[in-house]
């Protein structure tokens, strides 16, 4: 029996963001999304209709990395991350 493993993921995109979810991911367009709240080491996404993701990272975010989801905020939120 092989062992495959499941690895959840937050994926940012230019035209928004997919989140892991039961039975399958959802996909959520930027004009959808009221925050994002981004460390180094958890994400929380608030919906515009009304569901709140949370997520703790395996692996802490590196600066490069949390600096781009803040300007992918920036830009299409038209707001800062909360940080």
């Amino acid at each position: 029996m092989e062992n495959h493993r499941r690895w959840e993921y937050v994926a940012i995109h230019h035209t928004g963001v997919s989140v892991p979810s039961l039975p399958e991911s959802k996909f959520y367009f930027w004009s959808n999304i009221d925050s994002i709240e981004a460390r180094y080491d958890s994400i929380t996404i608030n919906t515009s209709l009304n569901k709140i993701y949370h997520f703790d990272l395996r692996r802490s975010l590196a600066f490069e990395e949390l600096d781009q989801i803040h300007e992918f905020c920036r830009h299409y939120l038209g707001k800062t991350p909360i940080a």
